[in-house]
């Protein structure tokens, strides 16, 4: 049962990441391939992130993303870790 608790934390407190994400990609708008790039990202992953026709919560989901914003960005500015 504990193993069911901790998988059910960590998939909590990856969608409450991946929800960040959307938020923080949606702010982006147009400005997204440079916020990528500005981030980190390759230029060929940074291209395909922002010109994708798929929603921004499906975005989120993506190495692009994840890499641009890691869950230390959201530590650093003072939201707390949902998950034990």
């Amino acid at each position: 049962m504990a193993d069911i608790d901790a998988l059910w934390d960590s998939n909590f407190a990856n969608g409450n990441t991946n929800w960040l994400r959307c938020y923080q990609w949606k702010q982006w708008g147009r400005a997204g391939y440079r916020e990528l790039r500005r981030r980190g990202v390759s230029v060929r992953d940074a291209w395909n992130t922002s010109k994708t026709a798929h929603s921004p919560w499906r975005i989120s989901k993506t190495p692009a993303l994840t890499l641009a914003l890691p869950r230390r960005t959201f530590q650093l500015i003072g939201l707390p870790e949902l998950a034990a």
